[in-house]
């Protein structure tokens, strides 16, 4: 039990480290540089923003391209490795985000979940749920 204990120890600190650097990416890039967010969305990507479904890659960086300008203050997040019994061999971690985005002269708190996929060692946002209220 002390090494699975182990090991599943580190895959959650990795899982925490890489998912903060993942938000940090995430949100210097929403709020600064959307044409280059291609990179880190998987070619089958879902978006669901406030309960609207975006399909594929193409079709959610042109969504994410149509936003207002949008500034985001990141008050919280979490990472956690996702079970390979739920994966199959695929690394995977879920980040979950809690925050505040003004955009429109409006700000909003916002909760959002990304499940992110390694892909040829990076990660890929596989599906991203974004909720303001």
């Amino acid at each position: 039990m002390g090494q699975s204990s182990g090991n599943l120890s580190l895959k959650i600190s990795q899982a925490c480290e890489c998912g903060k650097k993942f938000a940090e990416l995430f949100y210097e890039k929403l709020d600064k540089s959307r044409h280059t967010m291609g990179q880190l969305f998987h070619d089958s990507a879902v978006v669901v923003w406030n309960g609207n479904i975006i399909n594929g890659k193409g079709n959610v960086l042109e969504f994410y391209g149509n936003l207002p300008a949008i500034d985001t203050t990141l008050i919280c997040m979490d990472a956690q490795p996702v079970s390979t019994l739920v994966t199959g061999d695929t690394p995977s971690i879920l980040v979950s985000c809690n925050g505040k985005m003004s955009f429109d002269k409006h700000t909003k708190c916002f909760n959002e979940s990304f499940l992110l996929k390694a892909e040829n060692n990076v990660w890929k946002i596989v599906t991203d749920t974004y909720r303001n209220y």
